[in-house]
């Protein structure tokens, strides 16, 4: 009877395929981010949805595409910080703000890797 229900269901999980390369942490993390090359104070946000290759913060003033970020991330647990650049890959103004991870430094990568691969949920 609800044949077309079906189908545009299922169009609809087509269209919208997952692109995300790791997996997402998700936890509250926070970070102070700034534009990058720019001086004056960091704003203060949270972020989440952490992975190896970016996160989403929770911060609703617009940013616009494609916008380079100093980032430093406060991993908790007295993990320590981790320092980032990134690039604003989405903005929704009720949803935040997408960051794609550009470089960490080398120092920073293993522990913000070892990091996340220790809080992931166990896989059922």
């Amino acid at each position: 009877m609800f044949k077309w229900l079906k189908k545009t269901k299922a169009n609809r999980l087509k269209k919208y395929k997952e692109k995300r390369i790791s997996p997402r942490l998700n936890t509250l993390v926070d970070v102070v981010y700034k534009l990058y090359d720019k001086e004056g104070n960091g704003i203060v946000t949270l972020a989440k949805d952490v992975s190896a290759s970016g996160m989403k913060l929770l911060h609703q003033k617009k940013v616009h595409l494609d916008t380079l970020l100093d980032i430093k991330i406060d991993l908790p647990q007295k993990e320590g910080l981790v320092s980032a650049l990134g690039k604003v890959v989405w903005y929704k103004r009720k949803g935040g703000i997408g960051v794609k991870f550009l470089m960490i430094r080398p120092n920073d990568e293993q522990k913000h890797y070892e990091y996340i691969e220790k809080n992931l949920p166990a896989e059922k």
